[in-house]
């Protein structure tokens, strides 16, 4: 059921608990916003960065979850030192494990909802589909600021909300509850 985000601390408790039930499937699943716009994002990348002036840009993923960002640039053989941020620990754990012997990349456990203290400047911030997931966007959205170079780019990719409304409802009526709860409810919701 959508309801009013009216608690931040217990959201962000829940959406926690909930995170590390679902890592291994994150871990070991083909993702179906990464199938279905994950090469877009990988190609808008490699255009931003070819702006630049870097031979090996910086870019920085704020919510890297299996990395797949990292994967797809690898594959594609683009030169970049990478940063993953994420607030899982599994993620950032399973990741440094994975690429452990590759100079070019690291990654972080931050949480993104509290300020960011490292020094980063980068020529590309990607936020794919992590922002939505937030309780506030006010101090995420200063940390994508604070990582950027001068002339750095934020790349910030999302669901639309009847997208995520569908993805949570378990039958064509409770789809239409909760779209009803969606326009009826005020303030930030979730689920």
């Amino acid at each position: 059921m959508i309801e009013s985000l009216k608690d931040p601390e217990t959201y962000r408790r829940q959406s926690k608990e909930c995170w590390q039930k679902n890592t291994s499937y994150w871990l070991s699943s083909p993702l179906r916003h990464v199938t279905d716009v994950g090469e877009y994002i990988v190609d808008n990348v490699i255009k931003i960065c070819s702006r630049t002036q870097s031979s090996r840009p910086t870019i920085v993923d704020m919510g890297f979850g299996s990395a797949w960002l990292y994967q797809s640039l690898q594959r594609r053989a683009f030169s970049c030192n990478y940063v993953g941020l994420d607030s899982n620990e599994y993620f950032v754990n399973h990741s440094r494990k994975q690429f452990a012997t590759d100079k070019f990349c690291r990654f972080e456990l931050v949480d993104l909802e509290e300020p960011i203290n490292i020094d980063i400047r980068a020529d590309v911030v990607v936020n794919a589909f992590t922002f939505f997931e937030l309780s506030d966007l006010h101090q995420p959205m200063m940390n994508a600021y604070s990582l950027l170079s001068s002339g750095g780019s934020l790349m910030i990719s999302t669901i639309d909300c009847t997208y995520l409304i569908l993805a949570v409802s378990n039958s064509w009526s409770e789809f239409f509850e909760n779209l009803a709860r969606y326009e009826k409810l005020s303030g930030v919701k979730y689920t």
